[in-house]
């Protein structure tokens, strides 16, 4: 389970805002300490770079949202939270 908590600058509750979580997953070599000589990658798992939305909704009046996730593969994830007219973005 993901935990999703937006505030203002200044430490205030961001209430209400719609918020939008994503992860870029990607290919990452598997390495082990002593076992340099070894692939464990499996070849017939190569994929493309993909983006996957995990969260889209609007955080509750505390500023909070929680959201299952799994990924199993190297990923990134970008957070975005919006206020009338302006969007913020996190990485």
């Amino acid at each position: 389970m993901a935990n999703l908590n937006v505030a203002w600058l200044h430490g205030a509750v961001a209430a209400n805002l719609k918020a939008n979580v994503t992860a870029t997953l990607q290919n990452t070599k598997t390495e082990f300490k002593n076992f340099e000589n070894y692939n464990f990658d499996n070849p017939g798992r190569d994929f493309e770079i993909e983006e996957r939305v995990v969260f889209n909704n609007t955080v509750n009046a505390n500023g909070s949202a929680s959201f299952p996730v799994k990924l199993n593969l190297g990923s990134s994830q970008t957070c975005r939270h919006v206020e009338v007219g302006v969007i913020h973005q996190s990485i």
